[in-house]
């Protein structure tokens, strides 16, 4: 296909001349733009599950709520990761760089490497881009035009470009998506199977319907089959509710992505769904947990009757949702604004700046796979019930049985909650690939 390009290229005399050097240069120059355009006729997306070259991070340059910083996180997720697989971090601008290196330096953490780039937002799994394999494991992959398409009316989820930044950056052949790549709301299994939420997709491309949207699906995965389940947890949408038991007090504000899949349900193998699950006791105890019990049971009786790409049944495996918690958000922590608009959002009117109640969206299905190590949530700490404790423990020892031979690492992610993502959000695996 790319030696038909190039012959349909005019190279009928270049005489040896000022101009005709300056032409050939031209001419070298389109073909370089003509190869580095994708075919991904012949790649596919590779689960996070198989084997990665390095994660990507974007650092952070501020934190969500002021007593919650959000940078330890990030260096314990590069501590824990770097021994396993390469780190690429991303700071803005080279002041940002040098303090990032000395901070490792300080900490003793090697194989990271440190770039500098213009981006907007620390969730690189839904910014950054679709990595693929193509022939000859050669990478390749899809970025998306956020400019362009929201002047067409697709929704925009953040224009910062990284995702074309780091394609160039890595010599990776690439090409358009046509709908946002958000690879937060999906995942596949490596053979050929997508899944996919209705409630995030149907949100974000708004002029196409759900078969529109499918058929786009598989042209840029290049998979054969599409899953679909409805909608994600119910924290991870804008909502206002209010408690279920008397006093009722102030409302509760949620605040997310309409329901992106990695905060409930993930392939960790070809054939193994991991799936989070409510009781009905906890249905009964608080409003969120119940809306919770009602979307992850339709999601389990979709998944039972679904097949993959080959027709197949899937295993099930669930796993406990992390217990919810509200917390105090107060006017001057720095995303109080974000949740404001919530109440603006959905037609309530706020005279003064007041607290808000939050419950943050946690989930022990919102990891991060990098080779033999696996890194996971975990929300205990001292001040809180002992319950929660115990629910990390639960939510361990699942992972220990769908990860047979991994190291499982916990760390507390909720200071990137309160943003309305987690570990899996922040971090971008980028496949093992020809070099």
């Amino acid at each position: 296909m790319y030696m038909l390009m190039v012959n349909r290229l005019s190279f009928r005399k270049i005489n040896i001349c000022k101009n005709s050097k300056v032409a050939l240069l031209i001419v070298l120059t389109a073909i370089i733009c003509l190869l580095s355009v994708a075919d991904n006729a012949n790649c596919r997306v590779p689960a996070e599950f198989e084997k990665s070259s390095a994660i990507w991070l974007t650092w952070p340059n501020t934190d969500f709520i002021l007593d919650k910083p959000v940078s330890p996180v990030f260096m314990e997720l590069v501590k824990s990761i770097s021994p396993y697989a390469s780190i690429k971090l991303i700071a803005r601008n080279e002041s940002e760089r040098l303090k990032i290196k000395a901070v490792l330096r300080q900490l003793k953490v090697s194989n990271v490497t440190v770039y500098t780039m213009k981006y907007d937002s620390i969730w690189i799994r839904d910014t950054g881009p679709i990595f693929q394999i193509g022939e000859n494991n050669e990478l390749m992959g899809l970025f998306y035009d956020d400019r362009k398409h929201t002047r067409e009316g697709v929704i925009p989820l953040l224009v910062d470009e990284i995702d074309r930044k780091i394609l160039l950056h890595l010599r990776a052949r690439r090409k358009e998506a046509q709908i946002p790549p958000e690879a937060g709301g999906r995942s596949v299994n490596g053979k050929g199977t997508l899944l996919a939420v209705e409630s995030v997709e149907l949100y974000r491309n708004p002029k196409m319907i759900k078969k529109e949207i499918e058929t786009e699906l598989k042209s840029e995965y290049n998979v054969k089959h599409v899953v679909w389940l409805k909608r994600g947890l119910y924290e991870d949408e804008l909502h206002i509710s209010f408690p279920m038991t008397a006093p009722v007090g102030r409302p509760i504000v949620t605040f997310g992505t309409n329901g992106h899949l990695d905060e409930f349900c993930h392939f960790v193998d070809a054939h193994t769904i991991l799936l989070a699950y409510v009781t009905p006791e906890e249905a009964e105890s608080d409003s969120v947990s119940s809306e919770n019990f009602i979307r992850l049971e339709e999601s389990y009786k979709i998944l039972s009757r679904a097949v993959d790409q080959d027709g197949k049944p899937f295993k099930i495996v669930r796993i406990p949702t992390a217990k919810p918690i509200q917390f105090t958000v107060a006017p001057y922590d720095n995303i109080y604004n974000a949740y404001e608009s919530v109440f603006r959002f959905l037609g309530y009117t706020i005279n003064e700046k007041l607290p808000l109640n939050v419950v943050p969206v946690m989930s022990y299905v919102n990891y991060v796979i990098a080779n033999n190590i696996v890194v996971a949530p975990k929300y205990w700490e001292g001040a809180l019930p002992y319950a929660i404790k115990k629910r990390d423990e639960e939510a361990l020892n699942t992972l220990k049985k769908v990860f047979p031979g991994k190291i499982i690492i916990q760390v507390n992610a909720l200071p990137i909650n309160f943003g309305g993502g987690g570990i899996h959000c922040i971090t971008l695996n980028e496949p093992l690939h020809k070099f």
